[in-house]
Order: C-alpha cells, then sequence, then structure tokens
C-alpha cells in the first residue's frame, strides 16, 4: 500500500491504550475514509453498522491480532475518524 496521501486523525490520550492498532487514512471518491489495517496475510474485513465505528471492534481486532490475518476496519463515510459531508444528500 502507497504511503499515507494525509495524516491520520489522532485519538485522544484516553482512548489510545484501548485502541492501539495500526491506523490509516485513504481517499476514496474524495472523501477521506480512515480505517484499521492490522497484520497480514488473509484478510478479514470488519464492518461496522449505523451509528457506529470501527473502534466497535476492538476485542476482535485484539483477539485475532497475530493469528496471521490481515485485519482491516473501515470508519464509513461520515462516522468514527472518515470524512463528515455536509450535505444530507451525501449519505444516501
Amino acid at each position: 500500500m502507497p504511503p499515507d496521501p494525509e495524516p491520520t486523525p489522532p485519538l485522544p490520550a484516553w482512548l489510545r491504550p484501548a485502541f492501539p492498532f495500526r491506523r490509516r487514512v485513504l481517499r476514496i471518491d474524495g472523501r477521506l475514509v480512515h480505517f484499521v489495517d492490522e497484520g497480514e496475510g488473509p484478510p478479514v474485513l470488519l464492518v461496522h453498522g449505523n451509528p457506529m465505528w470501527c473502534f466497535l471492534w476492538r476485542k476482535v481486532l485484539a483477539a485475532l491480532s497475530g493469528r496471521g490475518l490481515r485485519l482491516v476496519a473501515p470508519d464509513l463515510v461520515g462516522f468514527g475518524l472518515s470524512e463528515k459531508p455536509g450535505r444530507a444528500e451525501a449519505h444516501t
């Protein structure tokens, strides 16, 4: 994966111990998407529902880390640390 085009949004200090995973950002269709990208191996995609973010998967990520898997958990656009579109029509 190429270097991140933009810096990863910072986590508040109180949240860092509970969420120690490798985080990245990627611009997709003009929107900044934040995601966890942890480990190497066959990919496992962890997708949250509404109104959550990838923090929902922290215990699953911890349990699966180090097991030869690539864990990918995105924050859907509009949630978590991903970009929040201002127009309501963007959320369709």
